[in-house]
């Protein structure tokens, strides 16, 4: 069974002498310093999956009872404990809980409860297994980089894909909520295994995941959008979707609001905040898009001026209602998503600005407007994780896979942005890095 204690990683000269471990490779500057051979590393996969036996547990003192009739104590050995059930040492034995701690993490009457509520009644052999599969050994892959795990992660996933394939082919499997979250899931595999973000919005693969999904939903029949597991993995889908276009520079795909537009007539009143968070962001993309078209000269500023200036103002409008209308379960999930876009508006209407500057008009006013919103939805979605100016305790993470996913596109910009406070960056970089660390995510910081 995995060890969820927490093992030394430094070289074995290194733990000999007591001293910490810088884990270079493939030789420790300690080592160096003093003109030693480095020992090298412990396989990580197996002491991470090592198997506990009477054997391997020392135990820090002897065990003892009082026997009364003697009135002393007595020593029991050790031989006489025994292990009656021996741990498992299959490798699918551990998948699924590994994977349910990782996506459970956090979840709590949120609409990303989803997930483990689907991926808990798969079974082995099923398109969600595969993929499960697959996140599994890239986590490991990721925690520990060792060759075999690095193969065992290009395998998984070469299975995964077969599998989900092999699952579309079937008129009936390519219908159910499973097979479409786990197409939703090779999003979280890319996060496991590609280091760079904008790699992650651009690469083939990742778009041919989201165009898959988009083809799903619109085959999919009404009754999709009957159940709330069907309605939140065509909010994951939209994510994906608006999150990849605003990366690249894009529009949303406009059948994001014939998807909504369908949704409306089985929603609960509490999930009408989604309803404005994606036509939020399908706003955000399309005014993003014209202002980068007019920043690369296809577009004459002077004409678009006043009307880009009014599309954003519309556009802020959706904003504050939704701010002001999230519920308490999502409202984090909500604010990190959106905020992301709302942080990308800002830049780009600013550049906008500064370049409008320069041929004699005058927006002062309109660009400190701009700078305060960034950085007000920046301090509220770093709140949000338990960072503020002067306080950056790790104590209060909580964030599991899918959240991660959700919130890294808003830390980054926060981390990236030259409109963000000294203390704005310095906290996002602190939750990036507890997310590579923690989760396993190779996004480089």
């Amino acid at each position: 069974m995995p060890n969820t204690g927490q093992f030394s990683r430094d070289c074995y000269n290194c733990r000999q002498r007591r001293i910490k471990c810088d884990l270079a490779r493939p030789s420790c500057s300690q080592c160096l310093r003093v003109g030693k051979s480095c020992s090298g590393y412990r396989d990580e996969v197996s002491m991470r999956f090592r198997i506990a036996t009477m054997s391997s547990f020392r135990p820090s003192r002897k065990m003892r009872y009082h026997d009364p009739d003697s009135a002393k104590d007595v020593d029991i050995p050790s031989e006489s404990v025994q292990i009656i059930y021996q741990p498992s040492q299959v490798w699918s034995h551990h998948v699924i809980p590994l994977v349910l701690d990782k996506f459970s993490v956090g979840l709590v009457d949120s609409m990303l409860a989803t997930i483990p509520r689907i991926i808990s009644s798969t079974q082995e052999g099923s398109p969600v297994y595969a993929v499960c599969n697959a996140l599994a050994c890239a986590y490991l892959a990721s925690t520990t980089s060792t060759t075999a795990a690095l193969a065992n992660r290009t395998r998984a996933y070469g299975t995964a894909l077969r599998a989900v394939n092999a699952a579309l082919g079937d008129p009936s499997q390519s219908k159910n909520d499973s097979t479409l979250l786990a197409i939703w899931m090779f999003v979280v595999y890319e996060f496991l295994s590609n280091p760079h973000l904008t790699a992650i919005a651009g690469s083939e693969e990742g778009n041919r995941h989201c165009r898959g999904m988009a083809s799903l939903i619109n085959l999919r029949d009404s009754e999709q959008f009957s159940t709330q597991d069907g309605r939140n993995l065509v909010w994951f889908v939209c994510y994906c979707t608006q999150a990849k276009a605003l990366i690249a520079g894009r529009e949303s795909p406009i059948e994001i609001l014939s998807w909504i537009y369908a949704l409306c007539q089985y929603l609960k009143p509490s999930e009408y905040i989604m309803v404005q968070a994606c036509t939020f962001a399908y706003h955000c993309t399309r005014l993003s898009s014209q202002i980068r078209k007019v920043l690369t000269g296809n577009l004459d500023l002077l004409a678009t001026y006043s009307s880009i200036l009014q599309q954003m103002d519309e556009t802020e409008k959706i904003w504050t209602s939704l701010y002001d209308s999230a519920q308490p379960s999502i409202s984090s999930i909500v604010h990190a998503y959106q905020g992301n876009f709302q942080m990308h508006l800002s830049a780009s209407i600013l550049t906008f600005l500064l370049r409008a500057q320069q041929q004699n008009i005058d927006s002062t006013a309109m660009q400190e407007h701009c700078i305060a919103a960034f950085r007000a939805t920046a301090t509220r979605i770093l709140h949000l994780q338990g960072m503020s100016q002067g306080s950056f305790s790790s104590n209060n993470f909580n964030l599991g896979w899918a959240d991660a996913v959700m919130v890294y596109g808003a830390l980054r910009t926060i981390a990236t942005s030259p409109i963000s406070l000294d203390w704005q960056r310095i906290a996002a970089n602190r939750v990036r890095a507890m997310i590579k660390e923690r989760l396993g995510f190779q996004l480089s910081l």
